[in-house]
């Protein structure tokens, strides 16, 4: 019966905000509910569990306790305590390390970089705090760029009028967030200007909330039997954002919500396992030779990690350096990946007019002109990537090479994304170029889908970390 108390503990701490915008609403009354009356019903660890993502849609209006659906409440509970002993005991606690002292902040996510408008929402009132003092607004509030550090705000119910920038919007009740679009924040969202003809949308919050958004975005949705991987991926995007939050410290933002950083979708994608690796590995970071770690990540390696300078050029780092991805047997632990193997073609005429559009994104001698004739994989790096590449045409020879040959060799689809990985050679085949490839991503650092792998065949997430990066020592941030 404790197990079950620590169960409803843990989600009565976690979800006590409910959610709006698409996400959950069971409210703090519904958990106290089920922890008094409900919970000599609850079965701890029966067999056959299921895991749920959170997605049902709720009316936009404040949820007060007589509101609560606790039918559905219960369920929910069920669900939880069928998740097992291993997330019904649930160490809070995060496992003990040494301390790593850094400036200790929340952490700055741009959401809309220079838009020409923004509408944000909630259920709630929403307070606009500007240095000339707050307004409040019902519900939903319409910004739009209107020069030099100033806004238009429109709101039903108030008058138009005009907001110096930069401001900052909270709601005045805790049981809800901002809605921007079709997506929930937690925290709060500042309204900036970077210049006179647009505006900023910045969502400010905690490190541990902004993972929450985070992890299933880079990792997937996955279940218990991989929550070893899903701490691993918590702990890689835990250091990169310190790291990114200490480079930027006297910049507007810390890190984007996009691939450029990291992906980051507010409270719309947070589940139970994922928020649970989240908290059992609550301010744990990688330090190697006393700083951060460069927590480099990516989808598959096909085998072989990469080391970083092969990549991105520079200097070593010896945290970053290619390892075989493989587990005692010699199988390789990305295999199972969708894109562990992958094949592209193209005409001579297709392809020709992709380097030509996209030359100038790549590390090529020249921006390509002319017709193509041939392409060739001259030089390879230890982990088998590209390293260099010659591609003859009708006006000359050009080289290109490292991991920017996968913004010249575009996909012939829409929007001409670019290649998966470096990893390929090149042969031609009924008229047809045919690039055939292995692995998705740059290479460097973790491979997420041999991280899940890895949880799978039973290690733990510091075995894992130490696997990809090698040499680094596990911390807990405090404050200094």
């Amino acid at each position: 019966m404790s197990k079950v108390f620590d169960i409803i503990k843990f989600y009565y701490c976690r979800y006590r905000v409910n959610y709006t915008g698409g996400v959950k609403a069971v409210s703090c009354a519904a958990f106290l509910f089920l922890a008094v009356g409900c919970a000599p019903f609850l079965v701890p660890n029966p067999p056959g569990g299921s895991e749920t993502k959170a997605g049902t849609p709720v009316p936009e209006r404040k949820v007060r306790t007589r509101d609560v659906d606790f039918g559905r409440a219960f369920e929910e509970s069920q669900t939880i305590a069928h998740r097992g002993d291993s997330l019904a005991s649930a160490a809070i606690s995060p496992p003990s390390h040494d301390t790593f002292s850094l400036q200790m902040r929340p952490v700055r996510v741009m959401l809309r970089r220079n838009v020409k408008e923004a509408t944000v929402n909630s259920p709630a009132e929403i307070m606009v705090r500007t240095n000339n003092g707050t307004v409040t607004y019902s519900n939903r509030i319409h910004f739009e760029a209107a020069g030099q550090n100033s806004v238009t705000v429109t709101s039903e119910g108030s008058s138009r009028r005009n907001l110096s920038l930069p401001c900052t919007l909270v709601v005045n009740d805790h049981l809800y967030y901002l809605a921007l679009g079709n997506d929930s924040y937690r925290g709060a969202l500042i309204i900036t200007s970077e210049n006179d003809k647009s505006i900023s949308v910045i969502n400010v919050l905690n490190v541990e909330d902004y993972l929450r958004g985070v992890v299933p975005k880079e990792i997937g949705t996955l279940r218990e039997p991989e929550i070893e991987a899903i701490k691993v991926q918590a702990v890689a995007a835990r250091t990169y954002a310190y790291k990114r939050m200490a480079a930027n410290q006297r910049n507007t933002f810390d890190v984007l919500s996009t691939v450029a950083d990291q992906v980051y979708a507010g409270a719309n994608v947070e589940y139970a396992v994922s928020d649970m690796a989240v908290a059992q590995t609550e301010n744990i970071i990688m330090i190697y030779d006393g700083e951060i770690a460069g927590a480099f990540y990516h989808s598959t390696c096909g085998g072989k990690t990469a080391n970083i300078e092969d990549v991105w050029g520079g200097a070593a780092l010896p945290y970053l350096r290619s390892i075989d991805d493989t587990d005692s047997t010699g199988n390789i632990y990305c295999r199972g990946s969708r894109a562990f193997t992958w094949e592209e073609s193209w005409s001579g005429a297709q392809l020709g007019k992709i380097l030509t559009r996209f030359s100038t994104d790549a590390n090529i001698s020249a921006p390509f002109k002319g017709t193509l004739r041939k392409v060739e994989v001259k030089e390879r790096f230890e982990c088998g990537r590209v390293k260099s590449c010659s591609i003859v045409s009708s006006s000359g020879n050009f080289q290109a090479g490292g991991d920017r040959v996968r913004f010249l060799f575009r996909r012939d689809a829409s929007a001409n994304p670019i290649l998966r990985s470096s990893n390929f050679h090149i042969e031609e085949s009924g008229g047809k170029i045919v690039i055939k490839g292995r692995g998705y991503g740059h290479g460097i650092g973790m491979c997420q889908t041999g991280a899940i792998a890895r949880a799978r065949e039973g290690q733990d997430f510091e075995q894992i970390l130490k696997a990809y990066y090698s040499g680094v020592e596990l911390r807990t941030v405090a404050s200094r």
